[in-house]
């Protein structure tokens, strides 16, 4: 069972008078439950929710930027033995502002910069929006785990595998790689999180790109499979026909921060694993015989209330 993280939560809220529907939308239990979805070791944060000027000012201040931002994190913590403490300064203005213009509700935008805040506070941060990406991953492997059997859905991993091919069809074509997919038509479905297994699928196929592209122009190819195991998984296998993976990193793939490209974290693989794990599937990877490497996933097959099947199935 994953251990609960203690939760220290401090709630200032200077901005509530100008902003009354922001303080009703934000209950400290759910304000909480946001937090801890993020949480990776106990804590102490606060969290202040403030107006325009202030938040300018504290942006100016301590980032030399003057103008307000949805959300700025302090991390106090100074080595990795210290316990997580920090503060969340969340602009009600500038929050209010976003969700509008994304045309999205104002509790989830506040919930996706909290969960984002949480997470820098606890040493994640990104330049990039691969890094970005990666982040939200963490969050969705947080997330997840809290979800009760009946909010999980019914994912496809055939289709699942044609939905990421049409996403990166375009780089494909650019990198000149030659794709063969072979897809059972027929795969039960799994219960699971389906965004977090695109997250899971799209992570091995650019990684495969990425490797691929290290290879000259002819050699390049990818081969891509779901199908059942045995009667109780379906399997999803990524493999291409690059250099393969290094003796020295092989040991250590699965590891946060273990990368071998110039860009990124190197959380790409340790969270992906942690998706999978979470849907009770294992991950791992081989190095082909001859050339490239092979990434592979199982998802466990389970029976689905009545009211979620596949109609007709």
């Amino acid at each position: 069972m994953t251990r609960t993280h203690k939760l220290t939560l401090t709630m200032q809220f200077p901005a509530a008078k100008a902003f009354p529907a922001h303080k009703a939308i934000l209950p400290r239990a759910t304000v909480a439950r946001w937090v801890r979805a993020a949480l990776l070791a106990d804590a102490e944060l606060t969290l202040r929710f403030v107006d325009e000027e202030e938040g300018r000012a504290l942006n100016r201040t301590y980032r030399q930027k003057d103008y307000a931002t949805n959300v700025l994190t302090f991390a106090y913590a100074e080595s990795e033995e210290d316990p997580v403490a920090g503060d969340l300064i969340l602009c009600c203005p500038v929050v209010e502002k976003e969700a509008a213009q994304q045309d999205k509700p104002l509790d989830a935008h506040y919930a996706h910069l909290i969960v984002h805040g949480t997470l820098h506070a606890q040493g994640y941060d990104h330049e990039d929006e691969r890094e970005a990406e990666e982040m939200e991953a963490v969050r969705r492997v947080r997330a997840f785990s809290k979800k009760t059997e009946t909010e999980k859905l019914p994912v496809y991993l055939h289709v699942l595998v044609e939905d990421v091919l049409h996403l990166v069809s375009g780089e494909i074509l650019r990198l000149h790689i030659r794709v063969d997919a072979r897809l059972d038509a027929d795969l039960p479905a799994v219960l699971g999180d389906k965004i977090g297994l695109q997250q899971v699928l799209l992570n091995l196929v650019v990684n495969a790109m990425d490797a691929v592209n290290e290879v000259p122009e002819k050699e390049r190819s990818l081969w891509i499979s779901a199908r059942r195991r045995g009667d109780e998984d379906v399997m999803v296998s990524v493999r291409d026909s690059g250099p393969g993976i290094r003796p020295d990193l092989f040991e250590r793939l699965f590891e946060s921060f273990a990368t071998s490209k110039r860009d990124g974290l190197g959380l790409g693989l340790s969270i992906s694993r942690s998706i999978i794990q979470t849907h009770g599937g294992t991950l791992w990877a081989e190095n082909n015989h001859d050339s490239g490497a092979t990434f592979c996933f199982t998802v466990p097959v389970r029976k689905m209330p009545e009211e979620i099947r596949r109609p007709g199935g």
